[in-house]
C-alpha cells in the first residue's frame, strides 16, 4: 500500500510547474533538470527536491499528455480538480477513502466525518495489506493528518479541524476527462452528478 504521499500532500505548486515542463519535454530527466538548476520547488535541499519530484512525477505521469493539455490550459478550480484527479490516480489508499469512507457517509446524509471513519477505514485496510499493522502509530498518525489535508485542499472537506464533507461537483471540462482518465474516477468527486 503506498502511502508516500504523507511527504508532500497536495503539492499543488510543484504539480503546475512540473505538469508545464512535462509538456514542453518529454524526457523526466530534463525536467527534472531544469527543476533542480532552476530551483522551481526552492526547497532547502537536493534531497528533499528528489523526493518531492519522484512523488510529483508519478502524479503528472498518471495522466495522459491530453488531459495535462487541459490542465495548463485551464482555471484554477478545473486545475485543483485534475490535481486531485491524479492523486487518486496515484494513491489508492486516497480514492478508497474518498470513495468508500466520504461517500457512503453522503449516501446516508452524515456529512460529519470522525476519528472513527479514519479508523475503520484503516483497519480494513489493514485486513487487505497487513503491512499497516506493522507501522508505527506515529505513521498512521501522518498519514490520517495529511489526507485530512489532502481532502481539505482539494474541496473535499470543510478544512482539517470540523472535517464536514462538501460534495465537489465537477465542471464540464473535467467531467470529459474520465473518457480518457477512466470512469472510475468519478468517484473522486462525490457529485450527485458522478454517482
Amino acid at each position: 500500500m503506498k502511502l508516500s504521499f504523507t511527504a508532500i500532500s497536495f503539492a499543488f505548486r510543484e504539480f503546475e510547474i512540473v505538469a508545464r515542463l512535462r509538456l514542453e519535454e518529454q524526457d523526466w530527466d530534463k525536467v527534472f533538470e531544469q527543476v533542480e538548476t532552476e530551483d522551481l520547488f526552492q526547497l532547502a535541499s537536493r534531497a528533499t527536491t528528489i523526493r518531492r519530484f519522484r512523488e510529483i512525477r508519478q502524479r503528472v505521469g498518471s495522466l495522459s499528455i491530453e488531459t495535462l493539455q487541459v490542465f495548463v490550459e485551464s482555471g484554477s478550480d478545473t486545475k485543483k480538480a485534475i490535481a486531485f484527479l491524479a492523486i487518486c490516480k496515484t494513491y489508492p489508499f486516497i480514492f478508497d477513502f474518498v470513495r468508500f469512507v466520504l461517500k457512503e457517509k453522503l449516501k446516508i446524509f452524515d456529512r460529519q466525518l470522525t476519528d472513527m471513519d479514519f479508523n475503520t477505514y484503516w483497519n480494513e485496510k489493514a485486513n487487505e495489506h497487513p503491512e499497516l499493522d506493522d507501522l508505527q502509530e506515529t505513521t498512521r498518525k501522518k498519514t490520517k493528518q495529511v489526507l485530512l489535508q489532502i481532502l481539505a485542499e482539494a474541496g473535499l472537506l470543510s478544512d482539517t479541524t470540523s472535517l464536514w464533507i462538501t460534495p465537489y461537483i465537477p465542471i464540464p471540462g473535467v467531467l470529459a476527462l474520465f473518457e480518457r482518465e477512466g470512469s472510475q474516477f468519478r468517484d473522486a468527486y462525490l457529485s450527485a452528478t458522478c454517482c
